[in-house]
């Protein structure tokens, strides 16, 4: 198991990613109602899904809550600290989450925000800071270390999910450039996300938010 710190770097700077997804089954497995998911229930869904051939593993989101908002990057403009952080900030708040960190590099978040109108309302806001131009240029400074990327969006066919957008984050360093892709959306109260940091390929993201949308009712 790699270390909270090595994790929560992997998450938050959307270091991840893989091909090779399959769905176990087609049918919601959920065991809550709608809107009443808990860190157990969400973390029930995630090995439901595999990538090649290993069954996403939850991460303790606990370990999460305990390291706190300090372990968190610092985001430059402040709005855009989602591109940065995806769905900490509500886990580390206490709302329901599950997390999968995998030896494959596809993160998975899970986070129950208990209304449709509040997953929607999340989604909005990050909405309105893309379409305003807000984080077309992002600075994350982890250790004291800044790091500028640029962020376009990437299409995505069909995911399961409502309101789903793709986040291509690409950064250059010492001459050489490297490429991020996260998917976020929601199904439902529950907010999906996947991020991958291999490359840029929104795919694998797509088919692992499918398969995990229709785990849930």
């Amino acid at each position: 198991m790699r270390t909270w710190a090595a994790a929560l770097v992997a998450v938050a700077l959307l270091l991840s990613g893989c091909s090779g997804t399959e769905e176990e089954t087609d049918q919601p497995v959920a065991t809550m109602p709608a809107g009443q998911q808990t860190d157990e229930s969400l973390a029930a869904l995630l090995p439901r899904v595999t990538i090649n051939g290993q069954p996403l593993e939850a991460f303790p989101v606990a370990t999460v809550r305990e390291a706190g908002a300090a372990s968190l990057p610092e985001v430059t403009p402040e709005a855009c600290s989602f591109v940065a952080t995806g769905l900490l900030n509500p886990i580390l708040d206490g709302t329901p989450g599950a997390m999968a960190l995998t030896t494959a590099r596809i993160n998975v978040t899970l986070v129950e925000m208990g209304t449709v109108e509040a997953a929607q309302e999340m989604i909005a806001e990050r909405d309105f800071v893309l379409d305003s131009g807000q984080c077309s240029t992002v600075t994350v400074t982890q250790s004291g270390t800044p790091s500028q990327s640029t962020i376009s969006e990437e299409q995505v066919g069909e995911s399961g999910m409502e309101q789903a957008r793709a986040l291509v984050s690409t950064a250059t360093e010492d001459g050489r450039t490297a490429s991020s892709v996260s998917l976020l959306g929601r199904k439902g109260s529950v907010l999906i996300l996947v991020n991958n940091g291999v490359k840029n390929d929104v795919e694998p993201l797509r088919q692992v938010a499918e398969h995990l949308a229709g785990q849930l009712p």
